[in-house]
């Protein structure tokens, strides 16, 4: 999912779909100057990734998030920040207790 996210043209394609859900791919490449070719290759890897859904509708593919994978993420995130901050402060408080 990170390596997915690594590109700033996928992350921006995540942003466009976090402000409007349920985009088709038409839409979505009218956003980015880029080919309508290369964001279908970008949605290709944010799909495999777990972070977007594409549902055939007829003749139109329509885009949306899937928030679950996010949030997995986040919560991961979320622990290894709470970590740092249990490390850092248990370094500031040896190095306070050091200097006096």
């Amino acid at each position: 999912m990170f390596d997915a996210l690594a590109d700033p043209t996928r992350r921006a394609i995540v942003e466009q779909l976090s402000a409007t859900p349920y985009l088709t791919i038409s839409e979505l490449a009218s956003h980015f100057p880029v080919s309508r070719q290369a964001v279908t290759k970008h949605l290709a890897q944010l799909e495999s990734a777990g972070l977007i859904a594409i549902e055939t509708r007829g003749r139109e593919r329509h885009v949306s998030l899937r928030p679950k994978t996010l949030e997995i993420a986040s919560t991961w995130l979320g622990e290894i920040e709470r970590q740092w901050d249990e490390r850092l402060a248990v370094l500031k408080e040896h190095l306070t207790t050091a200097e006096g």
